[in-house]
């Protein structure tokens, strides 16, 4: 469809960045330089890392969409999808899919187009597509999109826009020297149509932290989700316990995650003696035997299932048994807030 002429300048300079130009993914996730954004529009745990790529629950798809390269005359016919993402309590997050024609070509490209949101009395306010949301300055506005790609909508400065409301999304782009927009309109956001905003979070790095039981002070386990050199997902627990006759005791393990986040993760736990104090020990007599398991579940950012089982037969000297336990958060990640 035509592009309103006040939007063209906008369009060009929109593109400016596409001077330096990388393709996407890969390049912008590692080279982009994130600020924490407090104003984010979204819960910070309603997104892994890297975004879903399957759409769950409705969602718009336009066809033939021609999408351009700002700096040549270059263009293509691709499939958008625009789909809403189920966060807690009862939020969503809006998701972007490109995904380039069969045919296309490896060696011409064309760019993330510009996106617009109306809203109310907010009339075409400038939005942003990114990785994740949680970013001030980050953006892939103007980036070619060299393989099939899913982006977040993000707001800007000013106005809010309230993403679990009805709104407009137009995304413009200029092909062959002719700027268009292409509209999606999004209804408002359904629960009932959602129902994975019911269900415990993925087991990502917003679940880190701290975890025990308030009127049981004086026990605790340590969550940590991170990332292996190699870029593997794992998750990892320090169990701080006491043994059937109140002696200190610490179970540990950890556990390689599924590239797809899970939402309940079991890791095999280690029962470990024969160390020394602040390190005066022979690494060689640690005593590290099988446990039994441990299953992390979150149902929401603060609080934390806790299955365990013991082995049948387990170590000498270690604690036994095997039930369920809910804690709550103690503290959490500095400058990784969940929620």
């Amino acid at each position: 469809m035509p592009i309103r002429p006040f939007l063209v300048a906008f369009l060009v300079l929109a593109a400016l960045p596409a001077l330096a130009k990388e393709s996407l993914p890969v390049s912008d996730a590692l080279a982009a330089k994130l600020q924490a954004n407090p104003d984010r529009s979204y819960p910070p745990s309603c997104l892994p890392f890297p975004l879903p790529t399957t759409v769950r629950g409705p969602a718009t798809t336009l066809n033939n969409v021609r999408l351009g390269d700002f700096e040549s005359n270059y263009f293509e016919n691709q499939t958008i999808t625009v789909w809403r993402h189920a966060c807690s309590n009862g939020r969503s997050a809006v998701l972007v899919k490109f995904q380039r024609p069969n045919n296309a070509p490896n060696n011409n490209f064309a760019d993330v187009p510009v996106p617009f949101i109306t809203q109310g009395s907010i009339s075409q306010r400038v939005a942003r597509l990114h990785f994740e949301p949680n970013t001030y300055n980050s953006e892939v506005n103007g980036h070619a999109i060299a393989s099939e790609v899913t982006l977040v909508l993000e707001t800007v400065t000013g106005e809010r826009v309230d993403f679990n409301q009805a709104f407009r999304l137009e995304l413009g782009t200029v092909a062959a020297g002719q700027a268009s927009l292409y509209a999606f309109n999004l209804p408002a956001y359904s629960v009932s149509q959602h129902p994975d905003g019911a269900l415990p979070l993925e087991i990502t790095g917003y679940v880190s932290g701290s975890w025990y039981d308030a009127a049981r002070g004086g026990e605790g386990m340590i969550v940590e989700v991170g990332e292996r050199p190699n870029g593997a997902k794992y998750a990892g627990f320090a169990w701080y316990t006491y043994d059937a006759a109140g002696n200190p005791s610490w179970i540990v393990g950890n556990q390689d995650l599924p590239s797809i986040p899970p939402r309940s993760v079991t890791i095999p736990g280690l029962y470990i003696r024969g160390g020394g104090f602040a390190g005066n020990f022979n690494p060689t007599s640690l005593d590290a035997r099988p446990w039994g398991t441990v299953t992390l579940t979150f149902p929401t950012c603060n609080t934390l299932r806790l299955d365990y089982a013991s082995a049948l037969t387990p170590p000498p000297g270690a604690p036994t048994g095997q039930g369920t336990r809910n804690w709550t958060r103690l503290v959490a990640v500095n400058g990784l807030v969940c929620e």
